[in-house]
């Protein structure tokens, strides 16, 4: 090979801290939303608990009583039911952007390793195709591993949003008695 060159170590650093400060941002973005929506959760039942204690004290029977516990039950279930449909998706923008990155990092990744294999084909002499095919061939086999693991994370994110939606509906619908239609995917 003719010689080692400085700028390609320094793009790959540059490369490195780049996707570094992205997995930061992600990262800070998820923890702002989450803080958002537990400040959000928790000023709403500052504002229920405030109604409900209002209603509470205009309650003269106990038929009245209990009516009114059972509504004020009801709203709280489907808030919990929506603060944690809203926690996984966050979770799931976090887990997507961070599959992004990797895949990003993981193309860039590959790309070198192929300008390297073409490089070593180029330097070697006559006869030492079978480097550069172990080569390309061991570059394959990352390749099938890399998307059998992308299909599996996708697998695993569906099966827990449904899971999640469909254990939400049927809290819902147990303690309200109302049936709760599937939300339809956003994303995709």
């Amino acid at each position: 090979m003719a010689g080692f060159d400085f700028r390609d170590m320094f793009a790959a650093q540059r490369a490195a801290i780049a996707a570094l400060v992205a997995v930061g941002n992600t990262a800070l973005t998820s923890a702002e939303r989450m803080a958002a929506l537990n400040l959000h959760a928790v000023r709403e039942a500052m504002v229920d608990f405030a109604t409900g204690t209002q209603r509470m004290l205009k309650v003269q029977t106990p038929r009245d009583a209990i009516s009114l516990q059972s509504e004020l039950a009801k709203p709280q279930v489907e808030k919990g039911v929506l603060y944690s449909r809203s926690l996984v998706e966050i979770s799931t923008a976090a887990q997507e952007d961070a599959v992004q990155l990797i895949e990003t990092q993981y193309n860039g990744f590959m790309e070198s390793m192929n300008e390297l294999a073409n490089q070593i084909a180029k330097a070697t002499p006559a006869g030492s195709e079978v480097t550069t095919a172990a080569i390309r061939s061991t570059m394959r086999s990352a390749n099938e591993a890399f998307e059998r693991f992308n299909d599996a994370v996708m697998r695993f994110t569906e099966v827990s949003e449904d899971s999640v939606s469909t254990m939400g509906n049927a809290t819902v619908s147990a303690a309200t008695g109302k049936a709760v239609r599937k939300r339809s995917a956003a994303r995709k």
